[in-house]
């Protein structure tokens, strides 16, 4: 099981996160999201969350984190 780590200033009010790092790489490169794609997203020093892959481009993730 995949637990994506974000700290809590990274996610916008409305929970989205866009990601341009390593974490995106990861994503990318290894799990290889697609759009829909639900993704367990760990706030650090806070909730967990189901993420959805909103949009991916060449070297970016976006997700939608919804507090579970």
């Amino acid at each position: 099981m995949n637990l994506l780590l974000v700290e809590p200033d990274e996610l916008s009010p409305e929970g989205l996160v866009t990601l341009e790092d390593v974490r995106a790489r990861h994503l990318l490169g290894v799990l290889r999201v697609v759009p829909e794609q639900a993704v367990l997203v760990g706030v650090v020093n806070g909730a967990l969350c189901m993420g959805r892959v909103v949009s991916v481009s060449g070297h970016a993730v976006t997700l939608a984190c919804t507090l579970t």
